[in-house]
């Protein structure tokens, strides 16, 4: 079993970790972040019986005929796979038996993926034709401007908070919860957040809590009245977790700040901040080192959320691949045991066929998750990157230059404005440890790190650049602009999309094979880059970049050794027919509605929400389902009351608005249609929990950091947190 290391740690031999210690410190001691020791990858022949089990239809499990071609279930053949049983056998491979036995991993696992089952979880239904939860439907995209026929996009956004985060942060905060009960301590879980991670981590956090709580009932009731002695079941606490959740002021949408504010509870504490979307970091991080004992952090800087992210690249692959046979190519090889290269293709690894994987980048926690996947032996041949203008992934793996930029610019795709990107201190530290620059990994990742906070900027050697070249991450990035974003928007909407995955088939989403497919900003970003990929007029070695001097400092960035002079530089820069590419959808389109509804140059045509309740009330206007307006109105109020009423939570509980309101048999749901040129695009409803948001009344926050006090930001942020410790 695994073992975590430092970044950072220079030590011969590096100082192991736990999975507990990691996950719960968050950061290491010396400041660098967990990565695991070893990979115990996946064999060739587990990953195709996993391809064989996505196939299988649930109806099939209980007959038992001779095995035939056609795939038919015996007694001794597995079932069909499920997202909770691949992220069982992914985590297993990480956490000792010693710290978490085997049963309460696998019902970690299963809770965890409950709360993608409920109606009031996902932008659409996520449950197969026979019954199985598809947490992640994966659709072909073709366009008449694009019409590749490889490239997928794999829906991350069907949790409880309709973002990709709800993955990381269902199993990590589970699994700190886990840990916080067994050692019977609180944890205090400080987040910052661009938009998505914050509302996943208080969702998750609260999701947790109730688990807890029914757990807790139903020992209690068998365990009978009157035992109260120490370390029983009476005097066990429901909630040992509470969380501080910190945004950037009018840098999120207003679905995401509901989803924060509309939650009220003694265990929630929320902080709004003037600047950049990572300004407070360094503060969080200082805090966190001082306290780790009693606060941690679940950010992607936590080991916990690339790893649990790590399922949804396998979950993905294996539905596309699952669609379209395993055929023979060249694969990549399965990653070997330590950080280093890959051991040579075989021919058992040759049975896999390749993929490569499209991703929205803005603190690269996914893209780190992606190239964890390959290590456990997923072939991955290539990770084409989008960012919006705040470009620094894209100018570092352009040019091998990390430069932290001058300013933030505005721009539709928030959520990914980063300036310092933290997990790219652990592919550096992967590409150190392939390189032979005559020190250790930790030594390289230590200097550079110090360079950085020195003068915001440092170099990659020509060793350390070759690996991520060699590994499909460069120069296979893209910035992509506003204007793109929209354009995207628009053509992907335009098209009718094809629902990949065998039998997987979601019945009752938002997109079938007859409607179109309506993308969120961020996951337009990732669609263009694939898109620019392919397109070879966009090549990154036919393009010299021109940028802002206001923005970077820099007139003209030069290209660095990009060329397509060398075999690994090939295999990077071109295009293959039959490779599938993969687009990370990461958020769904209701999170940004303002966006969407610029692309399209019309607002949503939907029931009322609490922003236009009065303007209608007093028109007499008539709703889009056709009920008069005096009535809507009236049920609006009375669903708002029922919700503020359900707000009222107690001191050791936390319970959400929406979750509250799951017994709300009729929400705003009505569909939308967003017109253009003359043709009506039908788009999916809004969530039942997302339009009850913008009914809900919303809390202050805790605490406001404006920039007349940035030097006093540390002493307020400290204040909020012991409150929280001793709350």
């Amino acid at each position: 079993m695994t073992s975590f290391i430092s970044t950072r740690d220079t030590s011969t031999p590096p100082t192991p970790f736990t999975f507990q210690q990691a996950i719960e410190l968050g950061y290491a001691p010396d400041g660098g972040l967990f990565v695991p020791e070893t990979f115990h990858a996946f064999t060739a022949t587990e990953i195709r019986a996993y391809i064989e089990r996505i196939k299988l239809k649930e109806k099939d499990k209980d007959q038992c005929a001779p095995p035939a071609t056609t795939g038919e279930i015996t007694a001794a053949t597995p079932p069909p796979l499920t997202y909770a049983e691949l992220a069982f056998d992914i985590l297993k491979k990480f956490i000792r038996e010693e710290e978490i036995p085997r049963d309460d991993l696998r019902e970690i696992c299963e809770a965890a993926m409950a709360t993608f089952a409920g109606k009031n979880t996902t932008a659409t239904s996520s449950t197969s034709h026979d019954g199985r939860i598809n947490a992640v439907p994966v659709k072909l995209l073709k366009t008449a401007k694009h019409p590749q026929t490889n490239i997928h996009v794999a829906e991350l956004f069907h949790g409880p908070t309709f973002c990709f985060k709800d993955f990381g942060q269902q199993f990590t905060i589970r699994l700190l919860e886990y840990f916080a009960f067994k050692e019977q301590k609180s944890k205090l879980v400080i987040v910052s957040t661009t938009g998505d991670t914050g509302p996943a981590a208080l969702r998750a956090v609260a999701d947790a809590a109730e688990s807890r709580k029914e757990k807790l009932q139903a020992r209690r009731s068998c365990s009978g009245a009157g035992t109260t002695t120490s370390g029983s079941v009476e005097n066990e606490k429901d909630n040992l977790l509470s969380i501080i959740v910190s945004h950037p002021e009018g840098q999120i949408s207003n679905l995401q700040r509901r989803q924060m504010t509309t939650v009220f509870s003694s265990a929630v504490k929320t902080c709004v901040f003037q600047g950049g979307g990572d300004d407070l970091d360094d503060i969080i991080k200082k805090i966190s080192l001082e306290n780790s004992d009693k606060v941690t952090g679940v950010n992607s800087y936590n080991i916990g959320r690339p790893i649990a992210q790590i399922v949804h690249y396998f979950w993905s692959y294996l539905q596309v691949t699952a669609g379209q046979g395993t055929r023979s190519a060249a694969g990549a090889a399965a990653g070997d045991e330590k950080g280093g290269k890959d051991p040579p293709v075989t021919r058992e690894s040759k049975l896999l066929p390749p993929v490569d994987f499209a991703v929205p980048s803005g603190a690269l926690g996914n893209l780190t998750a992606g190239w964890f996947a390959k290590k456990l032996g997923l072939p991955v041949k290539r990770f084409i990157t989008g960012t919006n203008v705040n470009d620094i992934t894209f100018r570092t793996f352009t040019t091998g230059k990390f430069q932290k930029a001058e300013n933030m610019v505005k721009n539709l795709a928030e959520a990914m404005n980063i300036q310092v990107p933290y997990n790219f201190e652990r592919l550096l530290y992967y590409a150190a440890t392939a390189s032979s620059c005559g020190e250790t990994a930790a030594h390289t990742v230590q200097r550079k790190m110090e360079e950085l906070e020195r003068t915001n900027k440092y170099e990659l050697v020509e060793e350390v650049f070759a690996w991520f070249r060699e590994n499909g991450f460069s120069p296979n990035s893209y910035r992509i602009s506003d204007e793109e974003i929209v354009q995207v928007i628009r053509e992907a909407a335009s098209e009718e999309i094809q629902l990949e995955g065998g039998n997987l088939q979601a019945t009752g989403c938002e997109e079938t094979n007859n409607t179109s497919m309506v993308l969120c900003p961020h996951s337009a970003c990732g669609v263009r880059a694939a898109w620019n990929f392919c397109d070879k007029e966009k090549m990154r070695t036919e393009q010299v970049v021109q940028e802002d001097e206001r923005h970077y400092g820099d007139k003209v960035i030069e290209m660095k050794n990009t060329g397509a002079d060398t075999a690994s530089t090939k295999t990077t820069t071109t295009p293959d027919e039959g490779v599938p590419i993969i687009v990370l959808a990461t958020a769904s389109w209701c999170k940004f509605e303002e966006v969407v509804e610029q692309a399209f140059g019309t607002s949503c045509d939907r029931r009322e929400t609490s922003h236009d309740r009065t303007s209608t009330a007093a028109s007499g206007s008539t709703s889009s389902s056709g009920a008069s307006t005096s009535g809507a109105a009236v049920a609006q109020e009375q669903r708002r009351a029922e919700a503020a009423a359900a707000c009222s939570t107690s001191a050791s509980s936390i319970s959400t608005a929406a979750s509250s309101a799951e017994e709300c048999k009729e929400a705003t749901t009505a569909g939308a249609s967003f017109k253009r040129t003359g043709k009506s695009l039908i788009v999916p409803p809004l969530p039942q929990a997302a339009a009850l948001l913008m009914t809900l009344p919303e809390r202050p926050y805790d605490l406001k950091l404006w920039k007349e006090d940035v030097g006093d930001w540390e002493t307020q942020f400290k204040k909020l947190v012991l409150q929280s410790i001793c709350s």
